[in-house]
């Protein structure tokens, strides 16, 4: 996916190229991004993975490693469906 964007009120021009991928295995669904933007040079890879408890229970996990600035970022958390 390729997205342009361009300000309004600023100078600011972005350019944002991502590529995505999804995976399941048995319960687990894996969504991968790895992406590119050109302000400050930002690059990086998403990692979202889903294991399913029971039918109505997901556990979820979300990491985000910005490889640019070694940045490194989580969360986990329970999803209920109704």
């Amino acid at each position: 996916m390729y997205l342009h964007g361009k300000g309004r009120n600023n100078d600011l021009e972005i350019n944002l190229m991502t590529f995505n991928a999804q995976f399941s295995y048995k319960r687990f669904l894996f969504l991968t991004q790895l992406y590119l933007l050109d302000l400050d040079h930002t690059y990086g890879l998403a990692e979202n993975i889903t294991y399913k408890l029971t039918k109505k229970i997901d556990i979820r996990g979300f990491a985000n490693s910005t490889i640019s600035n070694g940045d490194f970022k989580w969360t986990i958390g329970l999803l209920r469906h109704f």
